[in-house]
Formats: structure tokens, C-alpha cells, sequence
């Protein structure tokens, strides 16, 4: 299943000219990094040529990162969504969202 998931990935990260895109990092959950028997899901990932880098379990700062590439104020970095998933990707975060004791960034 991993190498299916994988290959997925690789997929979907070309552009319509069938290129590669330049992808920076990917981030995976610390969870992927678990070994229940023999190799963990992240090793077998990388195996099958998508490599991850184990994602911190504080949340808060990755919401204020994704607020910021969101409203522009991430010069360097944009959140990109295509298209054809801007809707539905919209959607998602907003369910996502929380806002307790008026902090911003705060996910539920």
C-alpha cells in the first residue's frame, strides 16, 4: 500500500507539461515514523521515492505559517491550491478552523 500511495504522490506532483515539480519538503505525521513490525510507513515511503520529514506535534505554528502564505503575508512562500480544488480545499480549512479565546491560529 505504501508504494501505491507513493506513486500517487509522484503523480500528482507534475505539472501539466509532464515535468516534475520542484518539491522543497514534504511533511508526514509523527505517527508515520512508528515501526509496528519491521519498517515504518515513513521508511517505506521514502523507499518508494517520496521522503518525509517528521512534522513537529505543535500545531499552532503550523496554522499561523498557513495564515500567513494565505493572507500574503508569507512573502517567500505561497499556499498554492489548483483550481479545480480551490472550492473544496477552502471548505476543508474552514472546518478545520477554530478560534478559541479569540487566538488566532489556534486549531481546535
Amino acid at each position: 500500500m505504501p508504494q501505491e500511495v507513493a506513486k500517487g504522490i509522484l503523480q500528482r506532483e507534475r505539472r501539466p507539461d509532464g515535468q516534475a515539480e520542484k518539491i522543497l519538503y514534504r511533511v508526514g505525521p509523527p505517527d508515520m515514523w512508528r515501526a509496528e513490525s519491521g519498517m515504518s510507513l515513513a521508511e517505506a515511503m521514502a523507499r518508494a521515492g517520496v521522503s518525509l520529514i517528521q512534522a513537529d506535534r505543535e500545531r499552532v505554528a503550523g496554522w499561523q505559517r498557513m495564515y500567513a502564505m494565505l493572507d500574503g503575508t508569507d512573502q517567500q512562500t505561497r499556499l498554492r491550491v489548483p483550481d479545480a480544488l480551490r472550492n473544496r480545499q477552502l471548505r476543508a480549512l474552514a472546518a478545520h478552523r477554530s478560534d478559541r479565546g479569540g487566538e488566532r491560529g489556534r486549531p481546535g
